[in-house]
């Protein structure tokens, strides 16, 4: 293909029911939204291609993952997009010593935006933004050591927590234990791994 182009592709999260809850957005290269870095499908492009096909061609129904870029510089034009189709994913770039950031973030709740930020924000020194968040996104195999400590704050904080990565049963139900309502990752090619959130459930008595 010749010329400048982007290619938008979507992956599924799942809520517990095995229901596709959102898309995660990836750019042409395959790189996921990370919490880490900027290289990820960035609110510009999501913004233009809203504008020229609608937003519910991305949607679906459902919602989108969209990620601010560093210093919030497209905060004004992430208010074009709906905000009951859009979550948007907070980098740990963004808010270091930025209390601009924070106060966008508050802004942006009130206007009835979902906040996602990333595991760096159960650490020490985040408190403000996690007061903030609505979600918490956890790499699942990452983070298998520490799954405790992580039900354990999110439980107290009243965060839904976006599991990420699983690749194994023992990862899901690993993650349904720990307080994870939503998934993501390869398992859930599979459509029977799907039936798996809804067993363990109503295992678990929920």
């Amino acid at each position: 293909m010749q010329g400048n182009y982007v290619c938008i592709t979507k992956v599924n999260i799942y809520d517990e029911y095995g229901k596709v809850f959102a898309h995660e957005m990836l750019t042409n290269k395959g790189e996921e939204i990370n919490f880490k870095d900027d290289t990820s499908c960035s609110t510009p492009i999501i913004i233009k291609f809203c504008e020229l096909f609608g937003i519910d061609i991305l949607a679906q129904n459902t919602k989108i993952i969209v990620k601010m870029g560093t210093q919030f510089k497209d905060f004004s034009r992430v208010l074009k997009l709906p905000s009951t189709n859009v979550l948007l994913a907070i980098t740990e770039k963004d808010i270091i010593n930025d209390h601009r950031v924070l106060l966008i973030c508050k802004n942006l709740k009130k206007k009835g935006y979902s906040i996602i930020v990333g595991e760096y924000a159960l650490k020490p020194g985040y408190s403000k933004i996690l007061k903030i968040a609505d979600y918490v996104w956890i790499d699942i195999q990452a983070n298998s050591s520490n799954i405790r400590l992580i039900k354990s704050k999110i439980s107290r904080l009243s965060l839904k927590c976006i599991a990420v990565r699983i690749s194994t049963q023992a990862q899901c139900i690993e993650a349904i234990n720990a307080g994870c309502t939503y998934f993501q990752g390869v398992l859930f090619e599979n459509e029977r791994a799907l039936s798996l959130l809804e067993k363990q459930k109503i295992k678990n008595g929920n």
